[in-house]
């Protein structure tokens, strides 16, 4: 059983999506009216029947929601194996058709045609029509010939398959050579979409700071924000929730905001599933725009309100630490940055050498000038590296559901930041029992003058490559262990010292008003 949508283009309407629920957008079909009619019987010319294009090859075709995915090269079909990157079912997909023109080509409309074989057998066509000038290009959407499959018809589910050709509808190519114009050449093939659920859940924490808080009231900004995520995570379905606004504990250096990030998500129980993402409006447009801590759940990011691109892209920067990615060197800014990943395979310029398109905001991110999204660079998309690395965690913590399976353990943390302030502060951690803790350094806990727990410590360096964070084991696993002070002895001797009321314990923590 067939249907066809004769000289059909599919689009999608990208409509402004619910701060809470972000997922495929709208979609829809634009009907164009048949040109290829047979004459209404008045001495019209008989109708141009079309044939196979000539003087034109297809030389692959690519499903992009995010990375640009060869599913043919040539005429020729490619298995998962030899593909760059997964694809998501349920997700919106572009699909290209690359083509080579030959030399001395006239100028002409060419049609492309999608075969979409659906679980069943059903057979659904579509066409589209270009005049062609040029060899694909990948700086531009039109630069080639396309077709948008939008996931709520059922076109990208994990049993779809696909073939598509290009057809001469007029004259002017009879004197040229016919080459491959149908790909896969012997018939059709799988899109490969993986039916395995991928979603994200994200609570964003507003802080005033200042007298100003980040309007997240204002649901356009707040897509700006959920569609770069969207866009640039394997995942069908981004849910996010806005918390109470804070009115204590925002920092100009949004490093020094991450103890109280940590506490807020603590008292949450520690969701391992879900990201804490602190936003404050500092006024500052440039410098250390977002903080986190690596394979941690909770980050703090400068709100810019003239300029919500630039808060989008910090968020889903400092995300991707959370999610255990380090630095992608660039230094297109002069700024470069440190704790670079050197098994990054365009290391040193960051490049992504994939062209990527926004689902979203429907736009091309040719991989020749765009940056992994872990750099410092402008112009920033997500790479076939990036795309597979946080493929596998979004995956494990989409199948943890909720409620947590694993439960956390309080902790102590002792942060030094750039400025010079230091703080003391428990939290909820999972702590790795294979990690070893730094030589020669430790954090003792005193009641009544007697050393009552000792404890190695460990440290980790924030995404500012400056702050750093002493962590241990609370005493005895309780959150509110009894102890008079508590001191960190760092490697060199010197020795860091609170008493317990200048310690803030999470479970302490005044809850946000309402």
């Amino acid at each position: 059983m067939s249907r066809v949508a004769s000289l059909t283009t599919l689009l999608f309407f990208v409509s402004a999506c619910a701060a809470d629920d972000v997922g495929p957008a709208d979609s829809g079909l634009t009907t164009v009216a048949d040109s290829t009619g047979e004459g209404d019987g008045d001495g019209d010319a008989e109708p141009f029947v079309p044939v196979p294009a000539r003087g034109i090859t297809i030389t692959g075709v690519s499903a992009n929601h995010g990375i640009n995915v060869f599913i043919a090269e040539g005429d020729q079909w490619v298995d998962g194996s030899g593909r760059i990157g997964r694809l998501a079912s349920g997700r919106d997909t572009l699909i290209r058709v690359y083509h080579e023109l030959d030399p001395g080509w006239v100028e002409r409309e060419i049609e492309a045609r999608l075969e979409i074989t659906l679980e069943g057998g059903e057979v659904v066509e579509f066409t589209t029509k270009k005049v062609l000038v040029t060899d694909t290009s990948d700086k531009y959407l039109d630069g080639g010939l396309w077709f948008a499959l939008p996931e709520a018809e059922g076109y990208t589910d994990p049993a779809v398959q696909f073939q598509v050709s290009l057809w001469e509808v007029a004259p002017g190519g009879e004197a040229m050579e016919e080459h491959a114009t149908v790909a896969p050449a012997n018939g059709p093939g799988l899109i490969g979409f993986e039916n395995i659920p991928m979603e994200m859940n994200v609570v964003y924490v507003p802080f005033t700071y200042n007298g100003t808080t980040p309007d997240v009231g204002n649901a356009d900004k707040m897509a700006i924000i959920n569609n770069e995520i969207y866009q640039t995570e394997p995942i069908q379905q981004l849910n996010t929730t806005i918390d109470d606004v804070r009115s204590s504990g925002a920092q100009f250096d949004v490093c020094s905001m991450l103890g109280t990030m940590n506490q807020i998500w603590s008292q949450a129980g520690a969701p391992s599933n879900v990201y804490y993402v602190g936003l404050v409006d500092t006024g500052a447009s440039s410098g250390t725009m977002g903080c986190a801590l690596i394979n941690a759940n909770f980050n703090a990011d400068v709100w810019v309100d003239n300029s919500m691109g630039v808060t989008a892209t910090s968020i889903v920067h400092e995300i991707g630490h959370n999610q255990g990615l380090n630095h992608v060197e660039c230094n297109d800014m002069g700024n470069p940055s440190a704790g670079n990943d050197p098994s990054y395979p365009d290391h040193p310029e960051g490049r992504t050498l994939n062209t990527g398109f926004g689902i979203r905001d429907f736009k091309m991110y040719p991989g020749d000038t765009t940056i992994d999204y872990m750099s410092y660079c402008t112009k920033r998309w997500v790479s076939p590296w990036t795309w597979a690395k946080v493929w596998t965690r979004i995956q494990a913590f989409t199948a943890q559901g909720s409620p947590l399976i694993v439960d956390p353990e309080p902790v102590m943390r002792f942060g030094m930041y750039p400025s010079g302030s230091t703080e003391w502060f428990t939290a909820l951690d999972r702590l790795d029992p294979e990690r070893v803790p730094a030589a020669n350094t430790r954090v003792e806990f005193v009641l009544d003058g007697e050393v009552v727990a000792r404890e190695p410590a460990l440290l980790d360096t924030l995404t500012d490559d400056v702050s750093v964070w002493v962590t241990v084991r609370m005493p005895g696993g309780d959150a509110e262990a009894a102890f008079d002070t508590v001191r960190y002895v760092a490697a060199d001797g010197t020795v860091h010292e609170a008493r317990r009321d200048e310690v803030s314990f999470f479970t302490q923590l005044d809850p946000p008003p309402q």
